[in-house]
């Protein structure tokens, strides 16, 4: 038997305002996903004789995710996004992205 138990929490930040780009801190609250698995495993062995041994065996095998897969997040795709890239100094746009 295999029993996982995440609990994980985080913050997203926001920013309402693309011009002066200040931001606030907003909690997502606290997040569980808990779940248990049973693995079972058998192994068989049988001697034929001295030199003649049969084998055999069942297993059920559990593959994990990276942890970044199991925790609830949000990805943006900047290439969807219109931006530009700002000189602040010189309030220049120097490339439309």
């Amino acid at each position: 038997m295999e029993h996982t138990a995440l609990n994980y929490n985080g913050f997203n930040w926001v920013v309402d305002d693309l011009e002066d780009e200040q931001g606030r801190l907003e909690a997502t609250g606290e997040k569980k996903n808990d779940y248990t698995n049973w693995l079972p495993s058998i192994l068989m062995k049988y001697n034929a004789t001295d030199n003649l041994k049969f084998r055999a065996s069942f297993t059920k095998t559990l593959s994990r995710p990276k942890y970044s897969a199991l925790v609830p997040c949000i990805h943006y795709n900047i290439a969807e996004i219109d931006a530009s890239v700002i000189d602040r100094v010189n309030e220049l746009i120097i490339k439309d992205l």
